[in-house]
């Protein structure tokens, strides 16, 4: 008697049962995509709203001491301008933060147009690009995502 291989349906099933594997492993994957992009985004933010306070914290504290010092009979107010000089660079924080927080929200803006402008079909590959996708924007896009992530000049 020869040994035969399994069944139709027994593959039919063992098939079946890959693909639904498939599914989960994906769908895992998609999980951790997810929360990882998440906990990004909410790290990035956490971290450019502190450098605002700090700075606009400092800023504050050096304007504190200058009135302080200011109202003070002894002091030369050549001394005072050096040091309210230094406020200056508590600003450029300031404002490269800002700047920093507005590229960061234009390129979560601009990524989930992209994203939203998939077409969703249900034969495969079942999510692909959409007709405005390549030329929509001009590459502001890419100019925007990678202004975002580099380091700003001082």
């Amino acid at each position: 008697m020869t040994e035969q291989g399994p069944s139709f349906e027994e593959r039919t099933r063992l098939h079946d049962l890959l693909r639904e594997d498939a599914h989960r492993a994906h769908d895992n994957s998609s999980a951790f995509h997810t929360y990882v992009n998440q906990a990004t985004i909410e790290s990035a933010n956490i971290a450019l709203k502190t450098l605002i306070v700090i700075n606009g914290g400092a800023a504050i504290a050096v304007l504190t001491f200058l009135g302080g010092v200011a109202s003070k009979d002894k002091i030369d107010f050549a001394s005072v301008a050096a040091v309210a000089y230094t406020i200056r660079y508590f600003t450029f924080g300031v404002a490269l933060t800002l700047a920093a927080m507005a590229f960061s929200y234009l390129t979560n803006y601009f990524m989930a147009g992209i994203e939203m402008s998939r077409l969703r079909t249900f034969t495969h590959p079942y999510v692909s690009e959409g007709p405005q996708q390549r030329t929509r924007g001009g590459g502001i896009e890419f100019f925007i995502f990678y202004r975002s992530v580099l380091p700003q000049p001082l």
